[in-house]
């Protein structure tokens, strides 16, 4: 997840971070996206490179410390709304950190 103030710094960094340990078990080569709340979009498509951990101490001021770097998939990064993939990626109005491979490839067929 990122802001206005956070999504700079995770595309320059190639770094996703979040500051609870919902995304502990990524491992690398895991698809990754980027939810963009303040806009409500979705960016992908990444590939993890990285296990969970606190790679970089300065980013983000250390307030994110469950990172994984992230290599981007696509020639672009793209976006899609959230009302397209909400119900991929939502569960009773909560997100939902990590996919099933249906739902999961289903995700990434909206990129294609």
């Amino acid at each position: 997840m990122c802001n206005w103030e956070t999504y700079d710094e995770c595309i320059s960094r190639n770094l996703f971070g979040v500051s609870q340990k919902y995304v502990t078990d990524i491992a690398p080569g895991d698809i990754c996206f980027l939810y963009q709340y303040d806009l409500k979009k979705l960016y992908g498509v990444w590939r993890a490179t990285s296990h969970c951990d606190w790679h970089e101490h300065a980013a983000w001021s250390g307030k994110y410390k469950n990172q994984v770097r992230v290599e981007r998939v696509t020639a672009a990064i793209k976006q899609i709304p959230l009302s397209q993939a909400k119900h991929l990626i939502e569960h009773s109005g909560t997100l939902i950190y990590k996919l099933g491979s249906e739902k999961a490839n289903q995700l990434i067929g909206l990129y294609a």
